[in-house]
């Protein structure tokens, strides 16, 4: 997410200028995932008989497994008379760092992230570990959980994610479900100021923000989407 995508279909035996049809499907894949809102496009060959592409795939503000699309080269506007095979593309979260299922030290750039401890194929999903993360520049999303999974849910085991730069008005973070299945409260972790995330009722911990306190005006708010994001 973020970056372009460049494509390029090479032909033969067609003269310069041959209009070439082009198509954008897969599941979840919209308008909304590309910069200019297209899913279907044309153009014409190259003198030397190719056929450029080049889409933008924008970054959004939720964490999710990555997309995949298929790209089409058709030769008619109705796209029924399809050019070459189909080609399979994996959009992916712009992340940082190696997360693993164990204790994990994550540090972004200067860049806006997705920061997380967690890999998207992990078993445990942050039970049991304690992840330091620190996202340093940009606007950051902090991911502690993604659609169907809440992470560092405890199940009587230890796990948490300690945020280390959380920005008030700047960063944001991700927990699965709905505001009212969380709270939060000021404590210390490690002799440090801040606020715990918890689940609401069983009241394990699974997150803790550094230097951001619940009781001013500065303060973590769950039903404020410019601090929390839920998948």
């Amino acid at each position: 997410e973020g970056q372009s995508l460049n494509f390029s279909l090479a032909t033969t035996n067609l003269p310069a200028r041959t209009p070439i049809y082009w198509s954008l499907s897969g599941a979840g894949v919209t308008y909304s995932d590309f910069s200019d809102g297209m899913l279907r496009g044309s153009g014409v060959l190259g003198a030397d008989g190719r056929f450029a592409l080049s889409r933008t795939a924008v970054t959004d503000p939720v964490a999710d497994p990555g997309e995949r699309f298929s790209l089409s080269f058709f030769a008619d506007a109705a796209l029924t008379q399809p050019l070459a095979t189909a080609m399979s593309v994996l959009i992916e979260e712009p992340r940082v760092g190696e997360p693993s299922d164990k204790a994990d030290v994550i540090i972004g750039t200067d860049s806006g992230e997705f920061v997380t401890g967690v890999p998207l194929d992990s078993s445990l999903h942050g039970r049991g570990f304690i992840d330091y993360l620190t996202g340093r520049g940009g606007q950051d999303v902090f991911v502690l959980g993604r659609a169907g999974q809440r992470y560092y849910d405890s199940d009587g085991s230890a796990g948490m994610a300690i945020i280390r730069d959380f920005t008030i008005g700047q960063d944001t973070i991700q927990l699965q479900g709905v505001a009212n299945q969380y709270s939060l409260s000021s404590g210390r972790f490690n002799a440090v100021q801040g606020t715990f995330i918890s689940v609401a009722g069983s009241g394990d911990r699974i997150g803790f923000v550094e230097g951001i306190r619940t009781t001013d005006a500065t303060s973590l708010n769950l039903g404020n989407p410019n601090h929390f994001l839920f998948a």
